[in-house]
């Protein structure tokens, strides 16, 4: 038997051919200053709820974030893949609240379980690559995520135009790690961030964007203990086979070796299947929409782009 597992150097090195533009033109165009921004009527987050806000680019939204969290002394915590970026944010924000900065990619995970979530704003760069892990590191070691999407003024309600990954992932992951799943959209008082880079001005409907109340998608993924125990086991197992392109089931010392990682032998089978499930929603057709526009741009992820092989026996089919 062969099974397909996330191959986390490919991943990390293979970009989003959009990224650059996306960065320097559209990414992360509004600012909350909405004092409401954390409680239900948007984010949902309970006061003393840490924050763990990951792909934060410039950091605009973690340091409102942490500014109107103070009151209800939530704690927001920073990182980025991009040392550059982080560095940037850190001087910017010098006084901004945030508890602390750190330069980890998506795909690393962390080593303790936090009672908070996983927060992000339009994380374009990960769309379809390092996204998927980090929802599930989130489900395993946290509350959940909390993905944000800002939409153009004239975007109908159900009308999102939604990465691919928003669509499939909260449909894969309530199916295979019971995550319970919200979306919603609401209006969050924001203002247009300052036009510091000549491409935003290309863009004509950014021009209505200052202070004012803004659409956002909200997509929040919640674990359950049941989801915790695969997302975990599914990690462990990620981690282990990353240089392997062999796996015996049955063999003594692979055996051993499961059984370090605080797994049973029906539990890395399980994990083995999940593992191949997510490596095939890795490769799906992107679509995205440039400011509400009509036009598509269409492209396919291949699955062998992003994932390795490993035959593996023992599995009792």
């Amino acid at each position: 038997m062969h099974v397909r597992i996330p191959n986390l150097e490919k991943i990390t090195l293979k970009r989003d051919p959009y990224t650059d533009y996306i960065e320097t033109a559209l990414h992360h165009a509004t600012i909350p200053v909405d004092r409401r921004v954390l409680t239900d009527r948007a984010l949902g987050i309970k006061p003393g709820e840490p924050i763990h806000f990951f792909a934060h680019g410039k950091a605009n939204w973690p340091a409102a974030l942490a500014k109107i969290g103070e009151r209800q002394k939530t704690l927001v915590y920073c990182s980025d893949g991009s040392a550059i970026m982080v560095e940037k944010a850190r001087s910017e924000f010098p006084r901004s609240g945030i508890a602390e900065f750190q330069v980890a990619d998506a795909l690393t995970l962390p080593k303790t379980e936090t009672r908070g979530w996983l927060v992000s704003f339009e994380p374009r760069g990960l769309t379809h690559l390092a996204l998927p892990i980090a929802i599930l590191r989130a489900l395993a070691l946290s509350k959940g995520v909390k993905i944000i999407e800002s939409l153009p003024p004239k975007t109908k309600k159900g009308s999102t135009c939604l990465p691919p990954i928003h669509e499939y992932g909260t449909e894969f992951f309530g199916r295979y790690y019971e995550a319970e799943t919200d979306s919603r959209i609401a209006k969050i008082t924001c203002q247009k961030r300052r036009l510091d880079q000549p491409a935003y001005r290309t863009v004509r409907w950014f021009q209505f964007w200052r202070k004012r109340k803004a659409q956002h998608v909200i997509i929040t993924l919640h674990t359950t203990e049941t989801g915790r125990e695969k997302a975990r086991a599914d990690l462990k197992m990620l981690q282990y086979l990353q240089d392997k392109t062999e796996l015996d089931l049955e063999n003594a010392k692979t055996a051993k070796e499961i059984e370090s990682l605080g797994l049973t032998a029906e539990q890395a089978r399980s994990s083995l299947r999940r593992l191949n499930e997510l490596s095939h929603q890795l490769g799906f057709e992107e679509r995205r929409s440039f400011g509400g526009s009509a036009a598509l741009d269409r492209k396919k992820i291949a699955v062998a782009d992003l994932t390795h092989k490993v035959s593996v026996r023992g599995t009792n089919g």
